[in-house]
């Protein structure tokens, strides 16, 4: 089947799809059903614990940085169908997800990385992530977005520890942040808009907005406000034999990128959080008589390698050269992660950065919530975040670094 045949085929279904949902919407979820409905979705499947892992097992584990650590996206409840003839794509979920307390905000899940090790390990754990957390907002200071403060800081300084952290006395320290530094998710959804030159005002505008993250969604969104626009923008595009995008490529990597990745990662402000953080955390501990193992991850990648077919609705309007552009991207954060932190004394690197092979967008089983989530709900706050399967594999892969 030819693409523009394929297209004109998920079109037709996927209009028809809207119409009948929209027909059969049910009333909205009360509080205690919408409880119902992540408990019968979010139920963890841990494997269950060895001897030699709880003789092994730390006293305490601390897990901080940003939503990836935090297990966001999982609570929604979304499955991935792969034999819908709309296409591939994630259905279900639900608007009204129940989070972790005591700080809901940040969407902290059961099935998060640093739960499944402790589970495994029988370990005691204190898991301080937060979704959106940077090394300024949410590590060291309180983390919080549009005059909301979603938690104290996650660590704090050595002379102003976060009171939680010092309690549980780590034996292990766990940190996963950076990609929220660079705005990781909002580039991706930046590029995925499909911006052309013709398009440099707006995008001028976007980068000028009070609110850059929250605008670059709201245009993504209001571009793609359902599957059926999608494909008539695909079907244009085919038609017009505009298929490329102008930015998010090497060539031209637009102001975004140039201005929230490259420029923390040339000015060494990125390598410095990474270091002032390890320095903080030791200080600390030889203040308390405890100077914990400190492990950092790298990131997980769920885009597809340049072996591997983009032609998945979760990529939406990604080209193959912008789908390139972002693996570097991707493989450069974790090669500051690497080159900054390997060598240092009471510190390791878990590298993740493989551990969606097989399973990176695209392919019939993908362990990363894609783009296409936000058809389902606008404002879900999933896209690039390990399902529960993804959080299971990067913990398989961390849990082999503690001592």
């Amino acid at each position: 089947m030819n693409q523009r045949l394929k297209l004109n085929l998920i079109l037709l279904l996927s209009v028809l799809s809207l119409t009948t949902s929209q027909a059969e919407q049910p009333p909205a979820n009360t509080a205690d059903s919408a409880t119902d409905s992540a408990s019968s979705t979010i139920t963890p499947e841990l494997a269950p614990k060895t001897t030699a892992e709880l003789a092994a097992a730390p006293h305490s584990i601390v897990v901080l940085g940003d939503s990836v650590a935090a297990g966001e996206g999982i609570n929604y409840g979304y499955r991935y169908d792969n034999t819908s003839l709309l296409g591939a794509r994630w259905i279900g979920g639900t608007d009204a997800p129940i989070w972790q307390p005591p700080y809901p905000l940040c969407h902290d899940s059961a099935q998060a990385y640093g739960n499944v090790i402790a589970n495994d390990l029988g370990a005691n754990l204190a898991k301080f992530a937060c979704t959106g957390a940077t090394y300024q907002n949410g590590l060291v200071g309180q983390r919080e977005y549009n005059g909301k403060i979603y938690r104290p800081a996650e660590f704090g300084t050595p002379s102003q520890l976060n009171p939680d952290y010092k309690q549980a006395a780590p034996d292990t320290v766990i940190i996963t942040f950076g990609a929220d530094d660079v705005n990781f998710v909002d580039i991706v959804t930046f590029c995925a808009t499909g911006y052309t030159l013709a398009d440099a005002e707006e995008v001028e505008r976007i980068f000028n907005s009070v609110d850059v993250s929250a605008t670059i969604k709201a245009k993504f969104t209001e571009k793609y406000p359902d599957q059926a626009t999608y494909v008539k923008h695909k079907q244009a595009k085919l038609d017009t034999g505009s298929l490329f995008s102008s930015y998010c490529t090497a060539k031209n990597p637009g102001k975004p990128i140039q201005e929230y990745f490259w420029k923390l990662v040339n000015n060494g402000t990125l390598r410095k959080h990474y270091l002032d953080m390890v320095s903080a955390i030791q200080t600390a501990g030889k203040q308390a008589g405890k100077v914990p193992n400190i492990i950092f991850t790298t990131y997980h990648n769920p885009l597809p390698t340049a072996s591997e077919s983009i032609d998945c609705h979760d990529l939406l309007d990604l080209d193959r050269a912008e789908v390139d552009y972002l693996n570097t991207l991707e493989a450069t954060l974790d090669r500051v992660i690497k080159d900054t932190l390997t060598g240092i004394p009471g510190v390791q690197v878990a590298d993740i950065s493989q551990v969606m092979d097989g399973h990176r967008w695209c392919s019939d089983d993908p362990w990363t919530y894609g783009l296409s989530v936000l058809w389902l709900n606008r404002d879900s706050q999933a896209p690039f975040h390990p399902t529960p399967a993804g959080q299971r594999a990067i913990a398989d892969i961390v849990k082999g670094f503690i001592k």
